[in-house]
């Protein structure tokens, strides 16, 4: 409130500290106050909100109005649990105070004013909303001493709960072709020999096919409110055997078992592998299939066409014919329609049982005679201490075993020269396991362990040997033109002839029909309806001394030779048989 200044003659009013100053003449004007936010002006008892005029001796009463703002706050939980938030707008306190203003006939007031800012939740609210909530997880003390001391509005992760960790689902690896045949590479410069353009797949013995890749399993999480969160199981694959195909001891490969076409089976949660020891070709053998090469037994619906060969670890079966082709098993060829100006072999090479035989049976003896005297120690070296006889390996072999080491190194040596098929067909397990095992040329350091698995390479190729056996190895065919034919087994042509061809076996050879022309040599007997013709063309038969040759009919100057014994026949006869008693020819 304020008192009036006599003589004032000039119209202002003013604002010091607080104190409302006026002047005016008694008749006017008068000055005018302007109120303003935060200022509750009273005059006379009437409050203004808008301009006022006054005058001396008016009641002029100025009040500041303070404010308190409550600040907002709120707390939740995220959808999915993991996480409790605190969102706060900040409480308030304002002050004001009143701003001199000079004279003037208007006066607007004006305030300055401050702001105290402070969290609008205590600590102990903050506690009981967790608590009411059942956020008991993960609460962060730090956050929540910043929450109640926030000045400034903003979002506060309270509590963090625990992600669940997903795991991995298992996976393959396919480790072998999966079409059946493959175009190779050709390279702009090469020639390209468009019969050999394909390469057929195929596995080995011991050849790893599938390598899993395990699941890894997860990790379960928790909520904020303490409420476990499962991780999703991962997908596992079982990995299946199927013919021809074991797992591993680990449960996570598989493996060949024996030679011959992978073929995959997959479903969600399994992988199956059967090896196929069989192939089919569905039409003929041309440029549309190229030359054919398999580890195992090959069936041709069609023909072998001019200028192709066919090379099988196992039999071949050509159900039209053989014309101008090569053909080769290592068992035997069965050949429906004829075979013309082709050569077809049944067998292993020659020499083959001859080379490895010997060298397998040394090194068998060998390897029993380490295991026998490995045996003997054991029983005579305590029982804490067992170990140290399979340990001895390396002196035993150098001191009882001479040559051994040799013996080996001449088995790798040859098994790397055969060809690249029948290495295949034996295992290429055998050649890895010999290369270990003569990775120290004097023996030293070997242990049991080694022996056995050389043990086991040594029976794997002793059972490959034995299913190539030379006896298992045969050709039958129904006519035989312009050919040769090597078999280590029989040879027999059925319902048909031989004209101009040479035919060789390991053991006997039957013709149901004529050879005319050619020679046939055979390790045991022969057995012709009618050999050569009537024009005398020149056709002979060779074997050895204990076999016998029996004719149909033998046309003159047809030849037959048992051992060393010559029989030319220099006229027709018919049912004869020819054989040797006491080193002289009988023909009856």
């Amino acid at each position: 409130m304020i008192g009036p200044e006599n003589g004032a003659r000039e119209c202002y009013v003013e604002l010091v500290r607080g104190v409302v100053s006026l002047s005016h003449d008694p008749d006017g004007p008068y000055p005018v106050i302007v109120p303003c936010e935060g200022v509750r002006l009273q005059v006379d008892g009437i409050i203004y909100e808008t301009e006022v005029a006054v005058k001396i001796g008016d009641v002029i009463d100025l009040s500041l109005e303070n404010e308190e703002r409550l600040g907002t706050w709120s707390l939740e939980v995220a959808k999915d649990g993991l996480t409790a938030f605190v969102e706060l707008a900040p409480s308030m306190t304002v002050t004001r105070t009143l701003l001199d203003a000079p004279r003037s006939p208007s006066l607007t007031l004006q305030v300055l004013e401050g702001v105290e800012k402070y969290s609008p939740v205590q600590l102990d609210q903050l506690m009981s909303a967790l608590r009411r909530e059942g956020i008991i997880v993960g609460v962060d003390l730090t956050v929540v001493s910043a929450i109640v001391s926030a000045q400034e509005a903003g979002k506060f992760i309270i509590a963090r709960g625990a992600t669940p960790v997903q795991g991995q689902d298992a996976a393959v690896e396919i480790l072998f072709e999966q079409e059946a045949r493959k175009q190779r590479e050709i390279r702009p410069e090469s020639v390209v020999d468009f019969r050999a353009r394909f390469d057929y797949s195929a596995a080995r013995e011991g050849q790893l096919l599938v390598r899993k890749i395990p699941r890894v399993l997860g990790r379960d999480g928790q909520n904020v409110r303490g409420e476990t969160i499962f991780a999703k199981e991962p997908l596992d694959i079982e990995l299946v055997a199927g013919d021809g195909v074991r797992v591993s001891e680990q449960g996570d490969q598989l493996i060949a078992t024996t030679p011959g076409r992978p073929v995959l089976k997959q479903r969600q949660k399994s992988i199956r592998v059967d090896i196929r020891p069989d192939m089919l070709v569905s039409g003929d053998v041309d440029l549309r299939s190229g030359n054919v090469s398999f580890v195992g037994d090959i069936t041709i619906q069609g023909d072998v066409t001019a200028g192709f060969s066919v090379w099988a670890g196992g039999n071949i079966k050509v159900r039209g014919v053989a014309e101008n082709s090569h053909v080769q098993a290592c068992s035997s060829v069965a050949v429906v329609g004829n075979i013309i100006s082709s050569q077809v072999v049944a067998g292993p090479p020659p020499g083959l049982m001859r080379t490895f035989t010997p060298i397998l049976r040394e090194i068998e003896k060998d390897i029993r005679t380490v295991h026998l005297a490995i045996e003997q120690l054991k029983k005579r070296i305590p029982a804490n201490k067992q170990s140290l006889a399979g340990r001895l390996v390396g002196t035993l072999i150098d001191q009882r075993l001479i040559g051994f080491m040799e013996r080996v190194r001449s088995l790798s040596r040859e098994l790397r020269k055969l060809d690249r098929r029948l290495t295949n067909l034996f295992g290429a397990d055998v050649l890895t396991t010999l290369a270990t095992f003569l990775e120290d040329s004097n023996g030293a350091g070997k242990t049991e362990a080694h022996l056995s698995e050389l043990a086991g390479a040594i029976s794997t190729l002793q059972t490959r040997l034995e299913e190539i056996s030379a006896q298992n190895a045969h050709i039958t065919a129904r006519n035989v033109i312009n050919s040769t034919l090597v078999s280590t087994g029989d040879i027999s042509i059925i319902n048909g002839g031989c004209y101009n061809s040479w035919l060789q076996a390991g053991g006997k050879i039957v013709v149901q029909g004529v050879v005319r022309g050619g020679e046939i040599k055979a390790g045991t007997d022969v057995v012709v309806r009618e050999l050569g013709s009537e024009s005398g063309v020149t056709t002979s038969i060779s074997v050895p001394t204990p076999a016998k040759v029996h004719l149909g009919t033998a046309w003159e100057n047809s030849v037959v030779i048992v051992g060393a014994r010559h029989y030319r026949f220099d006229k027709k006869q018919t049912g004869v048989t020819l054989y040797l008693v006491d080193g002289s020819m009988v023909v009856k």
